[in-house]
């Protein structure tokens, strides 16, 4: 028999298709529901080609129970790195929904066809924006690259704890939480003194009714200025999250191996 069709090939590829398809199914960008199916299966196909002949055929038992806990935690692992990767976005929605309803933007919710959800116009921006951003500087393909260079440290079928390894979310969960806040921070302090010098001005001319007739739009229109003028430095920020983010995959994989 070719030993490119030998069982040690097959299991060995469809090790690296299990890890390599977690990956992609659970990317920025790439998991979006509204990006075609066709284009990641490609992908997936072709980082699997790619990969599997480098790895080698390793020992791979050929038994139904090693087989379905092999790719069941290869796939695991793949969605744990994308889906840490994933969880830095919702720094940003944090931030843009905090934003929006202190300016006065809840209620402008619109349909998003990428993401399938409903959300306000700023974290739809905000959010493409970091999406081009992850895409245009190749964290992505850098991505990638880690994940293909893990087969050194953890073989094909040799996921021991893919448990231990998801607690890398609970770090990056914190991570996400402070920076949302930090990121709307700004945002907060203006709506607050706006706030603060509107009700002023209603205390000291209670017949004007400044507050209805002014603090909605000194809010909403100071609200989108400092926006607009601080979108550079979140985008920045949030790119700094997803560098300290991917810090953490080689912790990943050493709890994934069983390591200490």
């Amino acid at each position: 028999m070719d030993p490119v069709l030998s069982h040690g090939w097959l299991l060995t590829g469809g090790m690296v298709l299990a890890r390599m398809s977690g990956l992609v199914m659970s990317l920025p960008v790439f998991s979006l529901p509204g990006m075609p199916v066709m284009p990641k299966a490609i992908m997936v196909l072709v980082l699997t080609t790619v990969v599997a002949p480098v790895v080698g055929t390793g020992e791979i038992p050929v038994t139904f129970g090693h087989l379905l806990f092999g790719m069941g935690g290869e796939l695991v692992l793949g969605i744990i790195i994308g889906g840490m990767v994933k969880m830095v976005f919702s720094a940003l929605h944090i931030a843009t929904e905090v934003i929006a309803t202190q300016i006065g933007h809840g209620a402008a919710a619109m349909f998003d066809p990428m993401t399938q959800a409903t959300g306000n116009p700023l974290g739809t921006m905000a959010n493409l924006l970091a999406g081009a951003v992850f895409v245009g500087v190749d964290l992505h393909l850098i991505l990638m690259a880690g994940v293909a260079d893990s087969f050194a440290l953890i073989p094909p079928g040799g996921v021991v704890d893919p448990i231990s390894a998801g607690k890398a979310w609970t770090e990056t969960a914190n991570m996400v939480i402070l920076a949302g806040a930090q990121m709307a921070a700004p945002i907060l302090a203006l709506t607050f003194m706006v706030n603060l010098f509107v009700s002023v001005l209603t205390r000291l001319a209670p017949s004007m009714n400044v507050f209805f007739s002014m603090g909605l739009v000194l809010t909403c229109g100071c609200g989108l200025l400092l926006f607009y003028l601080g979108l550079p430095n979140m985008l920045v920020r949030h790119q700094r999250l997803l560098n300290d983010a991917m810090l953490l995959i080689p912790n990943i994989f050493r709890h994934a191996a069983g390591l200490p």
